[in-house]
């Protein structure tokens, strides 16, 4: 069972929105240190996806044969209650380590505090902690405290993610672009090793743009396999299963016209960033 803490104005609620002003500068550090791989959002992903074309288009030579590109995303599966506690400790005290000037009392005072939600939270009709290990969810820090985890689990493998042609991850969903089955391969096995000594699971999903087709969604940006373009893929927007049919506006709201077209406007500059054809665009705005 996974512990799950509202967003009330409770005591653990305060201890962790304090907890979040600490580590989310120390979390941000962290990541962009060894490896570089931090994600802030779709936004900066596709950010970085354009700088890695708009390279590779002036390192490629005129008539050379197009390259075949692996694109591998990967779900560490149920990382917030999965993560052993061993790690959490390791991982935060590593980052305070480097990322901080506290003393040793503060760093400690920060570690007993990391733990007291999961002591404090329980079911009401039982009186004991269902979830020793693992990161609430739900909590103002978790994020910061999964990021910095998912990293120093990453770390000792840093020179193997290096081979990637791109690589990024946003919590604990991941992806990278590999040039060859090689380098493929040692990402993907030396990735599964590093979780798996954690005790988490990885899953994957992978596409190839030799192939006619296929698709590798991560977070809201869906890479479709294509022959008509250079790179062999383009991106669209991802729609999960979940959430089709979904509904951003209501008109028997009351809500003011201002709302309605503010909507409006974020979601269709939103689907204009993820879809790289004006035809999918179009499609994607019915």
């Amino acid at each position: 069972m996974r512990l799950l803490q509202s967003a009330g104005n409770i005591s653990t609620s305060r201890i962790t929105a304090f907890l979040e002003i600490i580590l989310k500068p120390i979390s941000t550090d962290f990541c962009k240190n060894c490896p570089d791989e931090f994600c802030q959002d779709s936004r900066r992903y596709i950010g970085d996806l354009l700088n890695w074309e708009e390279r590779l288009n002036k390192t490629e030579k005129t008539g050379k044969q197009k390259q075949v590109f692996r694109i591998v995303a990967a779900d560490v599966k149920a990382l917030y209650p999965s993560l052993c506690r061993d790690t959490e400790t390791k991982a935060l005290e590593c980052a305070l380590r480097k990322h901080s000037n506290f003393n040793q009392c503060a760093k400690n005072h920060c570690q007993a505090e990391i733990n007291l939600p999961k002591q404090c939270c329980h079911p009401i009709w039982r009186p004991v902690i269902y979830q020793k290990n693992g990161i609430v969810t739900g909590g103002n820090h978790s994020v910061s405290l999964a990021n910095i985890a998912v990293d120093y689990i990453l770390q000792p493998i840093a020179g193997v993610v290096r081979e990637a042609a791109l690589f990024s991850r946003f919590i604990d969903d991941i992806i990278w672009i590999a040039t060859s089955k090689l380098s493929n391969e040692n990402i993907r096995q030396a990735r599964t090793s590093a979780f798996a000594n954690s005790g988490l699971e990885l899953t994957f999903r992978q596409a190839c743009t030799a192939d006619q087709k296929g698709e590798v969604g991560f977070l809201d940006v869906d890479h479709c396999i294509t022959t008509d373009k250079d790179f062999g893929f383009v991106t669209k927007d991802f729609v999960k299963p979940t959430t089709e049919g979904r509904q951003f506006t209501n008109g028997k709201s009351r809500h003011p016209h201002s709302t309605f077209k503010s909507i409006l406007l974020g979601e269709s500059t939103r689907l204009r960033r993820l879809n790289q054809r004006k035809e999918d665009y179009l499609s994607s705005l019915i």
